[in-house]
C-alpha cells in the first residue's frame, strides 16, 4: 500500500466485510457486470430488482466470520472456505449471481467515527478477494464484487488495485473527501475503467447535499449505487437507526431507475421490511447472516431462510 494513496495518520489497515448478496432477476439471466450490458438507455438496473418471487437482496457481510479475528492473523483459507459455503447456500435457495460485498476499513476518520474501531479491523489485501474469485470460479460459482472504500481521501492506484482484484462495484464514501471535486474525478475514473460506482454516506448525511452534487456533476446515470449507512462504520453489532430511512426513500424517488439503493448496518429479519418499505434495494447483514457463535452449513442456511420469510411477508403485506 502506497502511503501517498491515503491521508492518514494511522497505518491503513485494510479491514475487509465481504458481503454475499442474493440475486437480481433481470429479464436477462446473465447480470451485467459492465455499463450497458444488457440495458436499454436510461434504464441500467431496471425497474424492478427481484429476489426470488420478492424485491429486496440479502447482502450477507462476512465480517461475522471468526477466522477474521483469530490471534495468529487472519486465517484466508479457512475464511475462504465460509464464504464459498454462504454462496453456496444463497445458490441453493435460488440466487442466480451472488454479490460479495467486500469493505475496506482503514482506521478512525470522518468516515469510521464508531467509538473503538480498531476492535473491528484486520490487515486484509486486495490479493484475498481474487484468492476468493479464483476459488468460486474452481467451483463454477460467479458472483459480483462490491468493494465499499472506507479510506480517506483515496486516489487512482489504490482504486486500481481492488479492480485488478476483481471488484465489479467500486463504492467511495462522501465523508472521504474534503474536496468534492476530488471525490467526483474518482467517479469518473471508476467508470473509465469499466466497473459501476457507488457512493456511500454516514446516517448524518444531509441528504440534499448529496442530490446537489450528483446534479452538478450531471452524474444521474453515471452513480450506479448509494449505500446509506444506517450505523456508524467501524463497528459491527450496532442498533439500526431508522431515522435514515427517508433519505434512501428521498433518493429512491430522485435516482431509483438508473441507480440501487442499499443500506447498510443492524438490518435484520426484523428490520428489513422497514428498509425495503423505505425504497432498499440491497441490505447488507452481517451477523444476522452468519451469527455470533457455530458458522456451518445449516446455521448459514436458517439465518437466510429467516431474512427470505420476512423480505416475502413484507413485500405480500405491500401489495408488491
Amino acid at each position: 500500500m502506497n502511503g501517498h494513496t491515503i491521508k492518514t495518520n494511522n497505518m491503513i489497515a485494510a479491514a475487509v466485510v465481504f458481503t454475499l448478496i442474493a440475486v437480481f432477476l433481470y429479464p436477462d439471466p446473465a447480470y451485467p457486470l459492465r455499463p450497458g450490458h444488457g440495458f436499454s438507455e436510461g434504464r441500467k438496473h431496471a425497474a424492478a430488482v427481484e429476489f426470488w418471487e420478492a424485491s429486496g437482496i440479502i447482502n450477507s457481510s462476512v465480517l461475522a466470520i471468526k477466522e477474521l479475528r483469530s490471534e495468529g492473523g487472519v486465517d484466508e483459507e479457512k475464511v475462504i472456505q465460509k464464504v464459498i459455503i454462504a454462496l453456496e447456500v444463497q445458490l441453493a435457495r435460488g440466487v442466480k449471481t451472488p454479490w460479495l460485498h467486500y469493505d475496506i476499513i482503514g482506521g478512525k476518520s470522518n468516515i469510521v467515527k464508531a467509538d473503538n474501531p480498531e476492535e473491528t479491523m484486520w490487515i486484509l489485501t486486495p490479493g484475498l478477494l481474487k484468492r476468493i474469485k479464483e476459488a468460486a470460479e474452481e467451483r463454477g460459482i460467479s458472483f459480483i464484487a462490491d468493494v465499499h472504500i472506507m479510506v480517506e481521501e483515496v486516489e487512482e492506484d489504490f482504486i486500481q488495485r481492488y479492480i485488478d482484484a476483481g471488484a465489479d462495484y467500486v463504492t467511495l464514501h462522501w465523508e472521504g473527501y474534503e474536496n468534492k471535486v476530488a471525490l467526483a474525478e474518482m467517479i469518473k475514473f471508476i467508470k473509465a475503467q469499466g466497473r459501476r460506482a457507488g457512493l456511500a454516506f454516514n446516517p448524518d448525511i444531509n441528504i440534499d447535499g448529496i442530490i446537489t452534487f450528483v446534479m452538478i456533476n450531471d452524474f444521474q446515470d453515471v452513480i450506479d449505487l448509494f449505500l446509506q449507512m444506517s450505523v456508524y462504520p467501524g463497528k459491527g453489532g450496532q442498533k439500526f437507526m431508522e431515522g435514515v430511512l427517508k433519505n434512501v426513500t428521498k433518493l429512491k424517488t430522485e435516482f431509483g431507475p438508473s441507480a440501487l439503493m442499499e443500506i447498510d448496518g443492524g438490518i435484520d429479519p426484523s428490520t428489513a421490511p422497514q428498509a425495503i418499505g423505505a425504497g432498499a434495494d440491497v441490505l447488507v447483514a452481517g451477523t444476522a447472516f452468519f451469527g455470533k457463535g457455530e458458522q456451518g452449513k445449516p446455521e448459514l442456511e436458517n439465518n437466510l431462510d429467516a431474512f427470505i420469510g420476512t423480505i416475502r411477508a413484507s413485500r405480500a403485506n405491500s401489495g408488491l
